[in-house]
């Protein structure tokens, strides 16, 4: 059993760790295309154009799903989902 709870703690550590990621990208996706593409747009009016065309960046809008398996509920009691942590009960 306790390997199953370390390992679901794994899972939960890195579904955290993938939504930060997400939200990072979403960020820097949305400052590429309020910020950069518009000055990139600009210079290409200028006859600054590269020899590559700009191309958008899509945000992810798909986030890490929980586990809800009967074998993480059993596990509820220990995992501290916000931190994705095991906690003595």
């Amino acid at each position: 059993h306790e390997r199953i709870a370390i390992f679901a703690e794994h899972i939960a550590k890195m579904g955290t760790a993938l939504g930060r990621t997400v939200e990072a990208f979403n960020g820097a996706a949305g400052a590429f295309e309020t910020r950069v593409l518009p000055t990139a747009r600009r210079l290409e009016d200028l006859g600054a154009a590269g020899k590559k065309p700009m191309s958008d960046v899509a945000p992810i809008n798909t986030r890490p799903r929980p586990l809800l398996s009967p074998v993480t509920d059993d596990l509820d009691a220990y995992v501290d989902r916000g931190k994705g942590t095991l906690s003595s009960v």
